[in-house]
């Protein structure tokens, strides 16, 4: 089997067990819902959790999409440079003979 597969299988059942056996995921939803602090009597002031779930919301949407902050789009690929024929000069004999054509004459009404 591939080494990736290991590696996912591995972590996936390191994240159950540490998911399961400790009461990680209590405490994070006591700090992001009513902001206490685990193992302190401290929690933050609700104001402060207003200005950071919005942060942390458009950050998390920044990083999935891959965007940069603030300047700019994405940036696209690197394309193959197709190379290009270079142009043919005019001769100066094409250029004399345009030079050297009469001018036609215009009918004019009378």
């Amino acid at each position: 089997m591939d080494k990736r597969v290991y590696m996912v299988g591995g972590l996936a059942i390191f994240v159950i067990v540490v998911l399961t056996q400790t009461p990680l995921v209590a405490t994070l939803f006591s700090f992001f819902i009513m902001g206490m602090i685990p193992g302190t009597d401290l929690a933050v002031p609700f104001w402060v959790m207003l200005i950071l779930y919005p942060l942390l919301f458009v950050t998390t949407l920044y990083w999935i999409s891959n965007q940069r902050f603030f300047i700019g789009e994405m940036e696209q690929p690197a394309r193959p440079v197709m190379k290009t024929k270079p142009a043919k000069k005019k001769s100066r004999t094409s250029v004399a003979r345009k030079r050297a054509a009469p001018k036609r004459r215009t009918r004019t009404a009378t």
